[in-house]
């Protein structure tokens, strides 16, 4: 779709990104019924190869290129994407897992598809504690958590994105990302 954007959702694993995107999906398709919204969930869970602890170059990069590629699909069906993870997120876990060449090429190309992201909520991980055992991530190691957070908002700066800082509002997450102020004026 031509006037099509991304709404990103950012932080590391275990912050309440995904409820934060079902809960943003909804008020946004009741703020502008007009408009067609597709929520999108992370890639990691259907990740063919090795993620977290133990992730390679090839797990990242198949993140990554997953990540702009369902975006990009659904960009093309519907007008609004909400997304649970931004590409800077990848290009984070890529930096904290020690393949700094393969983090630095993501940049050119993340820098051009954000042209397709009009908002990105940042969920911070000392805030917002939503980080359970689910068999995909490592719930019990904190400091893994804050590294990956401390990279990822040094490429925000790196890159001279900003975001807006989405606090919890409690486990229901009736109001986890408030839409409402970004949306005011816009299509």
């Amino acid at each position: 779709m031509i006037n099509s954007y991304v709404v990103a959702v950012s932080g590391t694993h275990g912050t309440g990104k995904t409820t934060s995107v079902y809960n943003l999906a909804r008020m946004l398709k009741i703020a502008h019924p007009d408009k067609t919204v597709a929520p999108l969930i992370e890639q990691a869970s259907v990740c063919p190869y090795d993620i977290n602890g133990v992730s390679s170059g090839v797990s990242q990069m198949w993140l990554f290129t997953s990540q702009i590629a369902r975006e990009l699909e659904l960009l093309s069906q519907f007008d609004i994407v909400v997304s649970d993870r931004c590409v800077v997120d990848v290009i984070a876990y890529t930096r904290f897992f020690g393949f700094e060449d393969l983090a630095d090429n993501m940049f050119s190309l993340a820098w051009s598809h954000m042209t397709s992201y009009r908002q990105i909520y940042f969920r911070d991980a000392e805030l917002n504690e939503f980080c359970f055992p689910d068999g995909l991530r490592d719930s019990s190691d904190r400091v893994f958590r804050q590294e990956v957070q401390r990279i990822m908002l040094d490429v925000y700066k790196e890159m001279g994105l900003t975001f807006k800082r989405c606090p919890d509002k409690g486990i229901t997450g009736a109001r986890l990302c408030e839409p409402r102020a970004f949306f005011e004026g816009r299509g």
